[in-house]
């Protein structure tokens, strides 16, 4: 195997991770990547300080929504439920993720050189060409990424030796341990519950769609009196600044004004925010669960994409480029805020991609199934030149 290139992905004006494509021989065309059954390993290397396991895999399971179909998407649940549970915890800068497909051979999924498993149910690389178009598909989580890990002749040699520089130390790999034993363990206990278990018919992978439909054929809620913190392409003097179209104040949703016991008191209070910070950064999520949540995802990301127009200017002026944001919502649909992940040089194609999501809101309330208070996706807009 050799390396086919290398590129990184940023978000919110940070790198979040560098990636390394490697083949068996050099190739820069994505549709025969994903097409052919060929090997090839995808390695990701952990550039920020820390990644929580729900925005890591809200990255992943993104980039497989705007890239797959409906149909292959159930086909897949279960192999996609697998490898999120994979991982059970945060990302730390260094952690290196190595995913290897081989022809005839299970995929592999190795993090700092400890296997976390393999899914052996991948129909001649199917779903490995699945979790790569995400990185190489027609709306990949970057297009700088894609056109990176797709030249072999031009590779970063500085962003090369940065990748290999990086390194995750001993004690981190005991901590990924610690994710392997607590797999073993829930599976045991799952074992356990399911002999105990009165047998029930249980519900096919098409049962979501079923959901998705109902909740798209429900009239949309009315829009909210309450605009968001800071309304997208309206900033007052104090936010132009940050590159932002909108930002909610970073306080807690619930203040605290009674003031802990003693020393003891103030412990247990730290406690308690500490254990609702790991909650609220961690995702679990089955076969049924996982499928409503991208079956969701997707009817919001086609909600707001139908207002996408490419604005006069990028035509005088031929402008081409891409822009992605993330927006966050309440149980009930209403729009709370929406930032730019990856913000365009032209500032028109960034105000065209906030007016996109603010035309579209309010959007369907939550699905019983997204227990969360809140819900965030991200919206990738790619504005393109007809001719």
């Amino acid at each position: 195997m050799t390396k086919n290139g290398v590129g990184e992905f940023r978000e919110l004006g940070r790198r979040v991770f560098i990636g390394e494509l490697s083949t068996a021989q050099p190739i820069s065309e994505a549709k025969f990547l994903l097409t052919q059954d060929l090997p090839v390993t995808m390695r990701l290397r952990v550039t920020s300080p820390r990644v929580s396991q729900r925005r890591f895999l809200t990255i992943w399971l993104e980039g497989i929504a705007v890239n797959t179909k409906a149909q292959e998407m159930a086909a897949h649940s279960a192999n996609i439920s697998q490898f999120s549970k994979m991982f059970r915890g945060s990302l730390h800068q260094g952690d290196l993720i190595e995913i290897q497909y081989r022809p005839g051979e299970p995929l592999k999924v190795v993090l700092n050189d400890i296997e976390l498993g393999n899914i052996t149910s991948n129909n001649k690389g199917t779903f490995f060409r699945i979790l790569l178009s995400s990185w190489i598909g027609e709306i990949p989580l970057s297009s700088s990424l894609k056109l990176a890990v797709l030249d072999p002749q031009n590779i970063d040699s500085e962003l090369n030796t940065e990748f290999n520089a990086l390194d995750y130390g001993q004690e981190r790999s005991f901590e990924v341990q610690q994710w392997l034993a607590m797999a073993s363990q829930l599976a045991e206990e799952t074992v356990k519950d399911t002999e105990q278990a009165v047998p029930v018919k249980t519900k096919q992978a098409q049962a979501p769609a079923k959901i998705a439909s109902e909740s798209a054929s429900q009239p949309r809620p009315q829009k909210s009196n309450k605009e968001p913190a800071v309304k997208a392409g309206k900033q007052d003097k104090t936010s132009a600044a940050k590159p932002v179209l909108a930002m909610s104040q970073s306080s807690p949703s619930v203040t605290n004004t009674e003031k802990p016991k003693g020393e003891s008191g103030l412990k247990e209070e730290q406690k308690k925010v500490q254990r609702a910070e790991r909650a609220n950064e961690t995702i679990e999520l089955d076969e049924y669960s996982l499928l409503v949540r991208q079956q969701y995802y997707s009817q919001l990301n086609h909600m707001v994409l139908k207002y996408q127009t490419l604005p006069r200017r990028a035509f005088q002026k031929r402008i081409e480029d891409d822009v992605r944001v993330i927006v966050r919502i309440d149980r009930s649909g209403q729009l709370k805020s929406v930032e730019l992940a990856n913000a365009s040089r032209h500032s028109f194609l960034n105000k065209q991609a906030a007016s996109a999501v603010e035309e579209a809101a309010p959007f369907p309330p939550l699905p019983k199934e997204i227990v969360e208070d809140e819900f965030s996706f991200s919206v990738p807009f790619r504005y393109r030149l007809p001719y």
